[in-house]
């Protein structure tokens, strides 16, 4: 039933495509945060982002007094950016720097002003380390000029699905317990083809930065990738994360990335009579003289009774084989609104386990009822 896209839907994601895939590249992990702890259902399974600046064919030319110096493309860091730059552009005079606020800083120790040609070709890797527009900069002698906050400029990973697979629903989760810790203005790329060639994508969307999809203070970043109601199937695809002004500095934290598939209903079949319920499960005891005290444990959503009526036979048959598939163990989203995706997805939409058995029984004729009770994990 993956795909149904309609206005009103109740949709159940477990199957993460990326976990059948391989990981062919990535940005650079840490060696004790492996990217690939990135799609384990595990939140305690960390992955932290580096922070690193790709450097392509598109923005590896930097112009300096009408001359064009070119980088080597690859994956750097701030400091190993900064120490290829100084390489390169030595016979400048030009020094280049990474401040504690994490912008790149020019120094002109040449003793002659030296201008930055941003309006020559392509401005792009001057808006890589900080320098926007399209008018050129011109540096005094013993000057200094800083550029805008330059931290997530590319962090990438590229899978392998190994074929054709379902890629309809999108979602990043923080580390648990926290907000997403992604700004508003972040842009998560989604490229996906079924051909190997990141140039000519069949697909290219921004998941954030659009249609307030990645609000602060958020959860997590949702996205339902569906066009005209139609599945969304590719074998190979491609991530970048971009957050250049983040407050968090270099180090992002992330839990959880799915791509994948969903089993739908319609809404028709919903009983709304579930309670929701915000629990806090820390123990507090108080002392003879009246003292609180407190030991803290992680909070979660707990949504009791809710309930599916009138099933067809095909549809109980589809909800049976769901909770066969993750039982009380296994983690899965569920979007309680699936139709309005891009409004109040995130009021909606819960990541986290049965909290107990769902429970089928027949009405009348061929339909059945289903119930059960979910907790976010």
């Amino acid at each position: 039933m993956a795909g149904l896209a309609s206005a009103c839907e109740t949709r159940f994601m477990h199957i993460n495509s990326l976990l059948y895939g391989t990981l062919t590249a990535n940005s650079g992990s840490l060696a004790g945060f492996p990217a690939s702890n990135l799609v384990s259902s595990n939140r305690a399974n960390l992955w932290i982002a580096r922070g690193n600046f790709t450097i392509g064919a598109t923005n590896n030319k930097l112009y300096i007094g009408g001359t064009t110096y070119t980088l080597t493309n690859a994956s750097y860091t701030a400091a190993t950016l900064v120490t290829h730059i100084n390489s390169v552009i030595a016979a400048t005079g030009l020094v280049l720097s990474y401040t504690a606020d994490f912008k790149f800083k020019w120094t002109n120790g040449s003793g002659a002003t030296r201008v930055l040609n941003l309006s020559t070709s392509t401005n792009a890797a001057w808006d890589t380390i900080g320098l926007v527009g399209g008018v050129n900069i011109s540096i005094l002698a013993a000057a200094t000029l800083e550029g805008e906050i330059r931290i997530h400029t590319s962090e990438y990973l590229y899978y392998d699905l190994g074929y054709s697979m379902d890629i309809s629903f999108f979602a990043l989760l923080p580390q648990r317990n926290y907000a997403n810790m992604l700004t508003s203005g972040a842009v998560i790329n989604l490229k996906a083809s079924n051909v190997n060639d990141i140039s000519n994508p069949t697909l290219d969307v921004n998941i954030a930065g659009v249609l307030g999809v990645n609000e602060p203070g958020e959860e997590a970043t949702y996205y339902f990738l569906e066009t005209d109601g139609n599945p969304v199937q590719y074998r190979y695809v491609w991530i970048t994360i971009i957050d250049r002004s983040n407050p968090y500095g270099p180090n992002l934290v992330f839990s959880q990335l799915f791509l994948g598939g969903y089993t739908a209903f319609p809404n028709r079949t919903v009983d709304f009579g579930f309670t929701l319920t915000d629990v806090d499960r820390a123990l507090r005891t108080e002392s003879q003289a009246g003292g609180l005290y407190f030991e803290k444990y992680g909070r979660h959503k707990s949504i009791n009774g809710l309930r599916f009526s009138n099933l067809t036979n095909d549809e109980a048959k589809t909800a049976r084989q769901l909770f066969y598939d993750v039982g009380r163990s296994e983690s899965f989203y569920m979007t309680l609104d699936g139709g309005n995706v891009h409004g109040d997805i995130y009021d909606y939409t819960y990541y986290g386990v049965l909290d107990g058995d769902a429970v089928i029984s027949k009405q009348r004729a061929s339909y059945f009822d289903l119930s059960f009770d979910f907790r976010s994990n």
